[in-house]
């Protein structure tokens, strides 16, 4: 693209924003995406925000600021860098309260971006307190670009290195009285409509510094600001600062506090509420052991009368739910807790779920004393359409049922999961009698919960039939039309088979009789529609039956099965990365065959594809995906050891003589430029298997890698230095050593360039 002229960017930007042709909008996205890569785009934003013309447009100058600061920072040579600050801070200095405050955080971003970036910015802090604190309108932009810079410090997309991040927190370490200063200035002098906004500003801010380390605690302890966090607590505006506040101090200081101010006389029912409100943030952490604050808390509660304000109610019914382990340690308050819980159950505006999920914790906790209850539970079971409660605080509700189902006799599981279960498949089977339109995954995913939660407790050996077995093979019928009647809708299927999953996990081997017609199923209904999550069914039938040798022809013909769809999707453009679900899965399903049927899977033919398949996988950056194909790599190498199956060893090193040098570089590759640090144990995983196997070709591949990593980043700052280089180099390749060790050594090189 050439440089284009601002007449030709606001016309885009119109057509994007407020043009009626929806052709036009697709094409003047396309256009602006394009000017925001090009080199021009820094100039041409300048000018917009400088002219001002509307909105639209100075919302899309400031967002493409940020953008090129973030991650076009290197197209600039350093000379340039000042100039930009100053043009950045001059935007900023314009703003006003009525500026929209998107535009705000634009350039706030651009701002603390660029102070990370710059390396020749000096004492960046004091510049930014001098040349905006004496301003009034300037005060909230200050703080919110004084609250992005630690908080973007880690930020991938800029790329600083640990060696310019430990100066920048050097820096503003030094920086920090002057900024305890400026915080308490700001909630000394607040006044006016925007004051409130300023304190929760000057909080969000302090706290940013504090979790960075960048403020000792010593000082934050016993600055002004950490006394007035306090003190707005109660304050129902700033109930969003709560956790901020008890990072910096204890729970159990705050509930007493909070029980204190209970306590007070002619308290009002805000005050109240928000201070229940922060007892049951701070609740679970409560000791068993306590015996003075919790008592009186509880007694409270259950004496509460008809008539109180339906918000204290609420956060009532939710604190018993927080405080389950102390109840469980003081069972003589449950019943009368039960009673509570069970009246709210029956009332309205929200009551009804808070009492689900508050009986829930109580049936995990006090699963012994409860036995005695679950006629009662089943019963409102049975009722659950009667109350007004969401489908999640329904399904929580049957968890804790389930649990207490597994305390019962034996002989008492099978009816009470009957019946328990029965509710469920009877909705789902009058939904597909009727029609197959209506979304029946309320009732599925409460069939799933129940088939989660049961987990009778089998007398060992002895051949003892599983009590639920019996119950989920006369569902299966039902199951297995649910498959067909839904099988065109990927959210509805992906909660039918999470629900068989868990019923093959309940019974695990007693399942074998639906193993035969479930994969035959699977398979057709995979060719047509490409459900992934029929891909993570597969390995857990893999993972239940791999190991009986009468299901192992069976079980790779399914993956033979599943190959060719599976390929032809991620084979397309981006298709990796655009399709995160079916990598996961797929990969899942692989690990599976490499840990129940090894032997028999290194000698199929479809290995192969599947291995160079992983090879490349390993630059996806998302979380589940990535650990799905590096388990697969690392769980494939570890049968290549000198001590592994001399049946199956042969493949793996002939797998990491073909491919292995490939798979160092997109490793190390991946670890520095497209992974999460805390993805990088799965990564020192497959490294270290590599190095076992071959440790001087693996030597010599780390080599080859290093010579290729850029030395600078974009701001100018070193990345790596020879020693550092030599460091990682000597660390990972060194005799014995550690996953631990490889991990921290990756963690520390790769910090150096991001």
């Amino acid at each position: 693209m050439g440089e284009p002229q601002i007449e030709d960017v606001l016309k885009n930007i119109y057509d994007l924003y407020e043009g009626p042709d929806l052709a036009l909008k697709e094409k003047a996205s396309t256009w602006l995406a394009d000017f925001q890569k090009s080199i021009y785009s820094w100039k041409v934003a300048d000018h917009l925000l400088q002219q001002k013309n509307d909105l639209n447009s100075c919302y899309f100058a400031a967002q493409t600021m940020r953008s090129k600061i973030q991650h076009s920072f290197h197209e600039l040579p350093e000379s340039s860098h000042t100039s930009l600050r100053d043009s950045i801070v001059s935007h900023i200095e314009h703003i006003t309260l009525e500026t929209n405050p998107i535009i705000t955080k634009q350039l706030c971003l651009a701002l603390s971006n660029l102070v990370l970036l710059m390396a020749s910015w000096e004492k960046p802090i004091e510049f930014l307190l001098e040349k905006f604190s004496s301003k009034h309108d300037s005060i909230q932009p200050l703080l919110l670009t004084l609250t992005y810079i630690p908080e973007e410090l880690d930020a991938r997309y800029l790329r600083l290195g640990d060696n310019r991040r430990k100066q920048i927190i050097k820096e503003l370490e030094s920086s920090s009285p002057i900024l305890i200063n400026f915080l308490q200035s700001c909630l000394t002098n607040s006044d006016g409509a925007f004051a409130q906004k300023i304190q929760i500003d000057v909080i969000s801010c302090f706290t940013s510094w504090v979790k960075m380390n960048c403020i000792p605690l010593s000082d934050a302890s016993g600055s002004y600001v950490f006394s007035y966090a306090f003190q707005i607590l109660v304050n129902p505006a700033v109930s969003k600062l709560i956790k901020d506040v008890i990072f910096i101090v204890k729970s159990i200081s705050c509930f007493e506090r909070m029980f204190r101010i209970l306590q007070t006389p002619n308290v009002s029912w805000e005050a109240t509420e928000a201070a229940l409100f922060i007892m049951e943030a701070t609740a679970r952490n409560i000791y068993t052991e306590e015996d003075r604050i919790a008592p009186q808390v509880i007694e409270a509660i259950l004496q509460l009368p008809d008539n109180c304000h339906i918000a204290i109610r609420y956060t009532s019914v939710n604190i018993l739910g927080q405080l389950c382990d102390w109840i469980a340690a003081h069972p003589t308050v449950l019943e009368r807790v039960l009673n509570f819980l069970l009246n709210a159950l029956q009332r309205k505006e929200s009551l009804a779920s808070a009492s689900a999920q508050s009986l829930q914790l109580i049936c995990s906790a006090c699963h012994r004393d409860m036995i005695h209850h679950i006629s009662g539970l089943i019963e409102i079971a049975r009722c659950l359409e009667m109350f007004e409660i969401a489908p999640d605080a329904a399904i929580v509700l049957l968890k804790g049922i389930a649990i207490i189902i597994n305390r019962l006799p034996s002989e008492q599981i099978l009816n009470v999961m009957r019946q328990l279960c029965g509710f469920q498949i009877t909705h789902i089977h009058m939904l597909m009698e009727k029609d197959n339109k209506t979304d029946p995954t309320q009732w599925i995913d409460r069939l799933a919960s129940i088939y989660r939660h049961v987990n009778p407790k089998l007398e060992k050996n002895q051949q003892q039939e599983n009590p639920a077995t019996i119950v989920i093979l006369e569902h299966w019928p039902e199951l297995s039309r649910m498959i067909d009647c839904y099988q065109h809708d990927a959210k509805i299927m992906e909660r039918i088979v999470r629900c068989i999953r868990y019923a093959i996990r309940c019974i695990s081997e007693q399942s074998l009789p639906i193993l035969e017609p479930l994969v035959k199923q699977m398979v057709e209904v995979y060719a047509t529609h490409t459900h992934s999550c029929l891909l993570y069914l597969g390995s857990i039938l893999v993972d239940e039956f791999g190991h009986d040798m009468r299901c192992v022809n069976g079980l790779l013909k399914m993956l033979e099965a599943f190959i060719e769809p599976t390929f032809n999707i991620l084979q397309m453009e981006n298709g990796l990365k655009n399709h995160p679900d079916t990598v996961d899965d797929f990969f899942r399903l692989a690990v599976r065959y490499i840990q129940r049927m090894p032997l028999h899977f290194l000698q199929s033919p479809i290995v192969s594809p599947i291995i160079q398949c992983a090879t490349l996988a390993c630059t996806l950056d998302h979380r589940d995906a990535n650990a799905s194909v590096m388990k697969f790599i690392s769980n494939l190498l570890a049968h290549g050891k000198p001590n592994g199956n001399s049946e199956i060893r042969p493949f793996v090193q002939h797998i990491v003589e073909l491919q292995g040098e490939t798979l160092v570089g997109n490793l190390l590759y991946s670890s520095i430029f497209c992974l999460h640090h805390n993805m990088l144990g799965d990564v020192a995983d497959a490294l270290l298997e590599i190095k076992i196997i071959n440790n001087d070709a693996f030597g010599e591949s780390v080599q080859k890698s290093l010579s290729q990593l850029p030395r600078k980043n974009a701001g100018g700052s070193v990345t790596a230095t020879d020693t550092q280089m030599a460091e990682f180099y000597q660390c990972i390749t060194k005799a014995n050593v550690s996953v631990r060790q490889v991990t921290h050594a990756l963690d520390d090189f790769c910090r150096l360039f991001r």
